[in-house]
């Protein structure tokens, strides 16, 4: 299990799509291919809002 899992399924927390794909972006850019896969799924149900807020958190989160 890993917080992007969590946060996409609401596992323990509220659900939130857009910290998911904040999270397997994270994993995804440390190779992670598992996260790489799971970000390209998820983006294709964002909407281009959503996906613009994302990548918005990133950026702060580093």
């Amino acid at each position: 299990m890993n917080l992007g899992e969590m946060y996409l399924k609401g596992w323990g927390t509220h659900r939130n799509r857009i910290l998911a794909w904040v999270w397997f972006d994270n994993a995804a850019r440390q190779g992670r291919d598992w996260a790489k896969q799971q970000r390209s799924a998820l983006e294709k149900s964002l909407s281009s809002t959503e996906l613009a807020k994302a990548m918005k958190m990133r950026k702060i989160k580093r």
